[in-house]
């Protein structure tokens, strides 16, 4: 069964996000990277923009960088589990 590298996030139906990993041969192992795309374009991204404050009390001008946190989180925990 082939593990999805990517899924999409969605609240009521409209697009917020994608997130993914690229996995890639490097020296004798893996280098992984996530990343993150904001969906949130078009009619309805003023609506996605709101409920995504209401639920993660997140402005949207800060929530890159909230992201990457998380990401740079997860990568390091993703390193320790293959390593250990």
């Amino acid at each position: 069964m082939r593990v999805p590298d990517a899924f999409r996030v969605t609240v009521f139906g409209l697009p917020v996000a994608e997130w993914g990993y690229r996995c890639e041969p490097e020296g004798s192992g893996t280098r992984v990277t996530e990343y993150w795309q904001d969906l949130r374009t078009g009619r309805g991204a003023p609506l996605a923009e709101l409920l995504g404050r209401v639920f993660t009390g997140t402005p949207p001008a800060d929530r890159a960088e909230i992201n990457r946190a998380g990401m740079r989180t997860t990568l390091g925990r993703i390193k320790a589990a293959a390593e250990g």
